[in-house]
């Protein structure tokens, strides 16, 4: 449990770097697509970037990152105690996949789509070692 709560901690410090690597990516790929759809609609590029801004922040998986994060550090917490925590650990762990379920929703990144997929297995195989614990 130790190792795979470890490696989700790894996988998220990944999916932190990708995402911000790939702010101002989805900026300009958001200003070019409503170029595009506004081609025959005059607005002028400060107007256009903000619209652009908008929908990046949607985008946006810092927030998630954050909590996850404390979560995760929370769940390491529990396993490296020596106490009965399985129906907390359980909790925790239905809050993690919440999360890593809203990262892969807002992101339209292949490399951090790939490791919410590897996250939520992950995920899953601690929730399933929880589960015969209790």
């Amino acid at each position: 449990m130790k190792k795979r709560v470890g490696l989700l901690i790894s996988t998220l410090d990944e999916i932190k770097s990708l995402a911000q690597q790939s702010i101002e990516k989805v900026k300009e790929g958001y200003k070019t697509r409503l170029s595009e759809l506004v081609q025959d609609i005059e607005l002028d590029d400060s107007r256009l970037l903000q619209e652009a801004v908008v929908l990046a922040e949607k985008a946006d998986v810092s927030e998630e990152c954050v909590r996850l994060d404390s979560h995760l550090v929370q769940l390491k917490e529990l396993v490296e105690t020596d106490g009965s925590a399985g129906k907390r650990m359980n909790f925790l762990l239905q809050e993690i996949n919440r999360e890593i379920n809203t990262i892969g929703a807002k992101t339209s990144e292949i490399e951090i789509t790939r490791r919410v997929i590897d996250m939520k297995e992950k995920a899953e195989q601690i929730k399933e070692q929880v589960q015969n614990v209790l």
